[in-house]
Formats: C-alpha cells, sequence, structure tokens
C-alpha cells in the first residue's frame, strides 16, 4: 500500500493528477490494476480504480528512462478542481492477483495545476 498526503491550497485552480509507476523490464504482465481510496479535508471518502497499461500488444514497454528502470506517467484525473482547501490523502493498492509485484519498483503521485486555466 502507498500513501499520498497531496496538500491544496488554491481552490479556483484547474488540476491534473498523475499516478507515475516505476517498473524493470521482469514485470510479468502488460498492465497493472490500481485501487484508489480519497479522503478528503471534510472527511469525505471515496474509491476508484484503474487500469495502467505498462506496455503495448507486443510486449513493447511504454514508459521512459535510463537503464532497466522505466517511468510511466498515467493520467488519472484531468481538468479537476479541488473543493475543499486543505490536505487530501490518498491510499493507493493494486487489484493484481500476486501479492508481490516483482518489477515494480514504486508508484508516486503528482499534482500539477493546468497553465491558463
Amino acid at each position: 500500500m502507498y500513501s499520498f498526503d497531496i496538500p491544496i491550497t488554491d481552490t479556483n485552480a484547474v488540476y491534473n493528477v498523475y499516478v507515475n509507476i516505476r517498473n524493470r523490464g521482469e514485470y510479468p504482465y502488460q498492465n497493472l490494476w490500481l485501487f484508489l481510496n480519497k479522503t478528503t479535508p471534510d472527511k469525505i471518502q471515496s474509491k476508484d480504480s484503474i487500469e495502467c497499461y505498462l506496455a503495448d500488444q507486443r510486449g513493447k514497454w511504454l514508459g521512459s528512462g535510463l537503464g532497466s528502470i522505466l517511468e510511466m506517467p498515467i493520467l488519472y484525473q484531468q481538468n479537476v478542481r479541488f473543493k475543499v482547501r486543505g490536505t487530501y490523502h490518498y491510499k493507493i493498492v493494486h487489484g493484481m492477483r500476486d501479492s508481490v509485484l516483482n518489477g515494480i519498483n514504486d508508484i508516486g503521485m503528482r499534482v500539477e495545476k493546468v497553465a491558463g486555466k
């Protein structure tokens, strides 16, 4: 399980939310299912799931990087507004059949303001 605290101070801004996945070539699957739990500063909880494609149909990795580690940014939410100022807490767990995912180095999150919106 991965946990992230995202501070939001500007509720008028528009944001893109990314999930970043770092993997190595020995990851045995084309995709990765993730379950996301979000808790807002006012304690409202929501759940979501996303399927992240890490390789194409032929097995070619889609991420970029140097050496054996690839990074794949997945656009999770585009042009969203956070309604409440404060810290948003995200928990991410994988939804794959294997309990240990060989070849997945780590998972991160990035929230960035959309320029000009």
